[in-house]
């Protein structure tokens, strides 16, 4: 008999004051089994084919954990197991670890599988430059759908009908998504790793993940009185794996502008001196 088993186990403990919150959730996530029953082994080699057919929601292979105020461990590891029958009471068991990774190129998905899509995006926006002079700025992005893993390819048109020379221009796509588990008492509570519990007032918990996912600073010079176009290039990031806890909210948040702005704007707010353009993919 050959087995395919699929597991994951999510623990997390966090601390209030002299009390200590645990939590520990072993969960099977695929379990198929095929038996050859006609097959005898003999003193030469024997082959026996096998395949297996995996759900596209399989989750990827994964271990981490991790210290501090919030200890916790995530595991979700799959197995080959072989069982031999030998006849008597006692059968040889042999398994092996499968390694389970995220698709790499739009081929290995199924037919029927539909994509996200995303519509093609121009925007118009100036930002500062060592003054209060406006240098306008237009993004484009021709794509009109795209694949998770797939390259989106973008467009910057600035003119800079200013005095002043810059060298640089800086872009940043952001992957932002909120999270929703149940209490801490239910059987049905996890979140990822490193992120801060909060609780609502329907006594449920959110988290809130955001991560750079492509950044990158574009060495130019655009001189005074020019219009500079500019391509770039930047891979679909994949969409982060959970169980026990359901994604609410996935937003992706791509912010072009001059590094100054950049640095000093958080994720949705903009610098009160200056202002760079982004544009939210819900």
């Amino acid at each position: 008999m050959i087995e395919f088993l699929g597991k994951a186990k999510n623990e997390w403990q966090r601390s209030h004051g002299r009390s200590i919150t645990s939590y520990r959730s072993p969960i099977e996530i695929q379990r198929q089994s095929l038996v050859f029953e006609d097959f005898e082994i003999t003193t030469s080699e024997t082959q026996f084919p096998f395949s297996f057919t995996l759900p596209i929601n399989s989750l990827p292979s994964v271990e981490a954990e991790s210290y501090g105020r919030y200890d916790s461990t995530m595991e979700i590891h799959y197995r080959i197991k072989i069982t031999i029958d030998l006849g008597g009471f006692f059968d040889d068991k042999s398994s092996s670890f499968a390694n389970l990774s995220n698709w790499t190129s739009s081929q290995s998905f199924p037919i029927d599988y539909s994509p996200p899509v995303a519509e093609s995006i121009v925007g118009d926006v100036g930002f500062c430059l060592c003054g209060s002079t406006e240098v306008p700025l237009q993004l484009t992005l021709p794509q009109r759908g795209w694949m998770i893993g797939s390259i989106l390819e973008g467009e910057l048109l600035i003119d800079n009908a200013s005095n002043s020379t810059f060298d640089l221009m800086k872009i940043d796509l952001n992957q932002h998504f909120d999270l929703v588990a149940f209490p801490s008492y239910s059987e049905m509570t996890s979140f990822p790793m490193d992120q801060p519990f909060i609780q609502t007032r329907r006594s449920e918990e959110q988290s809130q993940i955001e991560k750079a996912v492509f950044s990158n600073t574009l060495d130019i010079q655009v001189k005074p009185k020019v219009t500079e176009k500019l391509k770039f290039a930047f891979k679909i990031p994949w969409i982060p794996s959970t169980f026990h806890c359901a994604i609410i909210q996935l937003m992706y948040k791509l912010k072009a502008g001059d590094p100054f702005c950049l640095r000093h704007s958080l994720f949705d707010y903009r610098h009160p001196n200056c202002s760079t353009y982004w544009k939210q993919w819900a």
